[in-house]
């Protein structure tokens, strides 16, 4: 680590996008490009109709030395195809939300696993943070597939890991996994979502990150309310809550899940219970950890809402609705997770 910057060698990682540039720099169809490569046709086509795909190390290797091979005019025009790839220029905007050094890193880690030090650990929790936030400006569909298939990296990185440096990156890999399930909920992948979160609980309990099992735990609970079911909604929030290593903030979260739960049943008891419990929390609990960002003051007044709504407080609803909606930060504000609180804000506002 130089000056505070992670140095990490830029190495070329192959993209279905790069590979079917080159075919076309090399001016050759599907069939004679497979066979210059010596692979399948079915690959090459591949990277055509997927142009996010990363094809594994041994390919990889395969289109290195293509590239190597090719004369001076084929690797121009290799070049300028990929310059005049908007897609491929990568910016604030881009699907993949990353930034060029935030690919690299990961890239780096996907062509040689043995990269994956503490530094580069860091590093690439520092990518998820930017996917994260990249998720609320763009939505789930748009970075579902990148992620998915960089887990499947880090996945294989960590199943070659023992001892200490399995240790080191669980926790990593467990985030990503919490991840990628809740990009899958929200997309309404269900069953993928709950397996993702299974293995996202089982990783950091090995690791006792009681942070991101508690994240897992809440999100199947959020899963169960968005299938209409309230009695999974408490048991999953109550798993939640037992969590050991949970912060304040992801309790309040969970009380307010219960809470809309139980008016969900139609116990308006139990309902007003959690949620005095959770309003008392929400003004106390602090920051939120960079994993859970989202739980601020605000998001916990949207939360309110729902939870007065459900018990037929309309007028209150109203407010909580209002106020946290206006106080939500600017990057948030457009998320389709906001389209929620939006509507719930016209109902309530139509019978206060």
């Amino acid at each position: 680590m130089q000056g505070g910057i992670v140095v990490v060698e830029v190495v070329r990682t192959w993209t279905g996008r790069e590979a079917d540039a080159l075919r076309q720099a090399l001016r050759m169809t599907n069939e004679a490009f497979a066979s210059h490569l010596g692979v399948a046709v079915r690959a090459v086509a591949d990277w055509r109709k997927r142009p996010d795909m990363i094809p594994q190390a041994r390919m990889q290797e395969v289109l290195d030395a293509a590239l190597e091979r090719a004369g001076e005019r084929a690797k121009a025009q290799f070049a300028l195809l990929l310059e005049n790839d908007n897609r491929y220029l990568l910016s604030a905007g881009n699907p993949n939300g990353m930034t060029p050094d935030d690919r690299d890193r990961l890239h780096g880690v996907i062509r040689r696993p043995s990269r994956l030090d503490a530094a580069t650990v860091e590093n690439l929790s520092q990518v998820l943070a930017s996917q994260r936030r990249a998720e609320d400006a763009l939505g789930p569909e748009a970075i579902l597939g990148p992620m998915a298939l960089q887990l499947d990296t880090l996945g294989k990185v960590l199943r070659d890991a023992s001892g200490p440096q399995r240790d080191a990156r669980a926790p990593l890999v467990a985030e990503w996994t919490s991840f990628v399930g809740w990009l899958h909920t929200a997309v309404r992948k269900d069953s993928q979502a709950l397996a993702l979160f299974a293995d996202a609980e089982d990783l950091a309990d090995e690791v006792g990150d009681g942070t991101i099992a508690t994240t897992a735990a809440s999100f199947r609970g959020y899963l169960a309310r968005l299938q209409g079911r309230p009695r999974s909604v408490i048991r999953a929030s109550a798993a939640a809550l037992a969590t050991p290593g949970a912060d304040p903030t992801q309790h309040t979260y969970d009380l307010l899940q219960t809470a809309q739960a139980y008016a969900d049943l139609g116990d308006k008891k139990e309902a007003q219970r959690f949620l005095a419990k959770a309003s008392d929390l929400a003004t106390t609990a602090g920051e939120p950890p960079p994993s859970v960002y989202w739980y601020t003051e605000p998001f916990f007044r949207l939360n309110i809402g729902l939870a007065q709504l459900g018990i037929g407080q309309y007028r209150d609803a109203a407010d909580s609705l209002r106020s946290g909606i206006h106080d939500i930060p600017a990057d948030q504000q457009d998320a389709e997770w906001m389209n929620e609180y939006h509507q719930a804000l016209a109902h309530a506002s139509e019978h206060a």
